[in-house]
């Protein structure tokens, strides 16, 4: 997990990202490079360590990175991860408005739900999802 979020962090500092989402757009023939298509480009690196364990979430995972992913406007602005080896301690820096705490859960969590399969579109999630038979 933490690879994944040093890995978001580096990829979408201001300076890098547009160099990226240039070469983004010949690997995909376009001529504009939002973020939900640089996401899209993401989230197979992002999920190397485990898709071959998680081949179920493989369709939701790329059906969330198609949507934008963790990719936020906090997340491609300024801040740095914040190691730990326990998230939540995390969570009271981030409601006290430290935005490093903040992006780094948001982060992290995301890229959590999303490899549960849990967090599948930018509109909602599966945790509420009612299974309907047949």
């Amino acid at each position: 997990l933490w690879r994944s979020v040093y890995l978001v962090h580096a990829v979408t500092r201001p300076e890098l990202m547009e160099l990226l989402k240039d070469q983004a757009k010949a690997i995909k023939g376009g001529k504009r490079m939002g973020l939900k298509g640089f996401a899209e480009l993401l989230g197979p690196l992002i999920d190397i360590p485990w898709r071959s364990h998680k081949k179920l979430v493989t369709t939701q995972a790329r059906n969330a990175w198609n949507n934008g992913g963790v990719l936020t406007r906090d997340v491609t602005g300024e801040w740095a991860p914040v190691a730990t080896h326990d998230f939540t301690t995390l969570v009271e820096p981030a409601l006290a408005g430290d935005g490093n705490a903040r992006c780094t859960l948001a982060v992290a969590g995301g890229i959590a739900l999303i490899a549960d399969k849990l967090l599948t579109r930018n509109v909602g999630s599966a945790l509420l999802d009612t299974k309907e038979k047949g």
